[in-house]
């Protein structure tokens, strides 16, 4: 394989790429290539493709190398990858890995779903419903059918079961076995038009087998005059990308699909070529009818070619389709939709051009719409995220000492200098608040608190020295020290962080006095050390505070240099024995 590889990336660039272009998902898997060239968890569809490809081709390589060290059943219940295999071969190297066969999760009932059997009394008075037949009664049970085996009509599969033809028949519709299907109408007298319900009754089968692609057996259905379909035949098609399934039921059937599967198709058309394939023939065959979702969805990406095709077909549209363009910076969309429409946008428009930074649509916006859309709040979004072209602009709109310190806290919290500086030039008396100066600590550039501390004395207090001490940051700590701050909390904080040599300082240089409340703080963290530091050397004590938190976070170790210093116990229990 490797030298193989090698020949191939030998070869032009075009005729390189062509190749793999046309490359199954298990050569790509084998070769290193495609959705495989990175090492990353891959996604189930991906990983169950290879599988249906190695299947299909019946491959005599070891399944346990594919992904995922080989087949298993919690994946291929969902991706029926199982539905590939078609020999006895390869089904045995399949069970050999998952330790079981594919079999149906569900049990069928061997009668039609239209079927009511007579009801009467007998004469003692009992309802005799058991002597004609519970209509209820799965006669195939759960996990029974073997699906691999009734796709190829294996006869140890099927044989057992041929006495229950109605039953073996509602399993082959909902499974997508149509050479079953086929047969059991065929040689049994099974009527495929009076097949109607899913196992668990909440789903037509023939929208059942559309959703799934299973074309022949919506074939089969509809040829024998079941009339069991809604839109959601085509809806769910539409959703999952089968282009010949969604053709054959426009041409066969009348149903056709809601505005929910157009916007189905309009959602997914980049998922893969069928998905676009489906929504070029829908459009071309039954016209622009979808909803206001799907044009608010085409405004977000800018699909100016959707949009006029939906507005000369008389598409609805609200204010969220406007919302959209702003959202996202489509500045044509919004300039098209101004021109043409009436609907207008929401006071979250403004706010989303904001957050996005694109002044050319926060202007357009305020410029056309300019009772709409709430000045403040778009200059707070735009602060938070640093955008300060806008919050410049805003800033002329918005009078100052109208925002309060919302402006100057949504800055500081996410740390945007740029920002803190332009308010604090233009807006000195719009805070930022101390609650949001503390909280944005943690995380604080230091060139912003740099800033902060010469530009605003009054943040420049012990409760500020208290926060940087929780938070460790040793620089700050000092700064803080050397403007003339001082808090009896710091000792404290240093011996939560177990750092001794801040300890040292602070009592060398500062004066701070060693406390009980540190050998706490210390053991709380487990930090031994620093207790026997504060024990031996400082000559200070603990408290039962700092027991209890030293167990409270099982610090055991912590807990036991504790225990056994703890003096006021050990004269308690001499006391007692004194007194006995």
């Amino acid at each position: 394989m490797t030298d193989l590889l090698a020949r191939i990336d030998g070869l032009d660039d075009p005729l390189c790429t062509l190749i793999f272009d046309f490359a199954g998902p298990l050569s790509l898997y084998l070769l290193g290539r495609g959705e495989w060239e990175g090492d990353f968890r891959h996604r189930d569809d991906v990983i169950e493709a290879v599988y249906a490809d190695a299947y299909a081709m019946n491959w005599e390589g070891d399944l346990a190398m594919l992904p995922e060290g080989g087949p298993r059943r919690w994946r291929d219940r969902t991706s029926r990858s199982f539905e590939s295999i078609s020999t006895p071969e390869m089904y045995a190297r399949y069970q050999a890995l998952t330790h079981s066969p594919a079999t149906c999760p569900f049990g069928f009932r061997n009668a039609y779903d239209d079927d009511t059997p007579p009801r009467h009394n007998t004469d003692d008075g009992e309802d005799d419903a058991a002597v004609d037949g519970d209509r209820d009664v799965l006669t195939i049970p759960p996990d029974t059918l073997d699906e691999v085996g009734l796709r190829n009509c294996w006869g140890d599969a099927i044989v057992p079961f041929l006495d229950r033809p109605i039953a073996l028949a509602h399993a082959a519709a909902y499974g997508g076995h149509a050479t079953l299907l086929y047969a059991l109408e065929k040689d049994y007298g099974v009527d495929l038009a009076r097949l109607s319900k899913t196992p668990d009754g909440k789903t037509y089968l023939l929208d059942h087998a559309a959703g799934r692609g299973y074309i022949d057996v919506v074939m089969f259905l509809t040829r024998a005059g079941n009339k069991f379909c809604t839109t959601d035949a085509m809806d769910d098609a539409i959703a999952h990308g089968h282009y010949k399934t969604v053709w054959w039921l426009h041409c066969a059937r009348d149903e056709g699909c809601s505005t929910a599967g157009l916007d189905k198709a309009y959602y997914n058309r980049r998922d893969s070529h069928a998905h676009a394939a489906i929504l070029a023939f829908l459009v071309q065959e039954r016209g622009i009818h979808f909803s206001e979702k799907t044009f608010a969805m085409a405004a977000a990406v800018g699909d100016m070619r959707f949009l006029r095709a939906c507005h000369a077909n008389g598409v609805a549209c609200t204010t969220k389709t406007m919302d959209a363009a702003a959202r996202n910076g489509q500045l044509e969309v919004l300039e098209f939709l101004h021109a043409y429409r009436t609907e207008g946008c929401s006071d979250a428009a403004l706010t989303y051009a904001a957050a996005l930074g694109d002044l050319p649509t926060v202007q357009f916006l305020r410029t056309h719409y300019p009772n709409t859309g709430n000045l403040v709040n778009a200059m707070t979004t735009a602060a938070r995220r640093g955008r300060l072209e806008v919050v410049a602009w805003l800033h002329a709109l918005v009078p100052v000492g109208t925002a309060g310190s919302k402006l100057m806290d949504a800055a500081v919290r996410h740390g945007h200098l740029e920002v803190v500086t332009f308010l604090q030039a233009h807006r000195p008396s719009e805070g930022p608040s101390l609650r949001a100066f503390e909280a944005a600590l943690c995380m604080m550039d230091e060139a912003l608190y740099f800033f902060l501390m010469e530009s605003r004395p009054d943040l420049v207090t012990p409760a500020t020295l208290d926060c940087v001490a929780s938070y460790g940051r040793k620089k700050l700590i000092w700064d803080l020290y050397a403007r003339g701050v001082r808090s009896p909390n710091t000792m404290a904080w240093a011996a939560h962080w177990g750092k001794i040599k801040w300890m040292r300082k602070l009592h060398d240089v500062y004066h701070e006095a060693y406390t009980d409340a540190a050998t706490d703080r210390a053991a709380s963290q487990g930090h031994t050390d620093v207790i026997d530091f504060l024990l031996h050397e400082a000559g200070v004590d603990f408290t039962y505070q700092g027991i209890y938190l030293a167990a409270y976070n099982r610090e055991w170790a912590a807990l036991a240099h504790l225990v056994t210093r703890d003096v006021s116990k050990h004269n308690l229990v001499d006391s007692h024995r004194r007194g006995l």
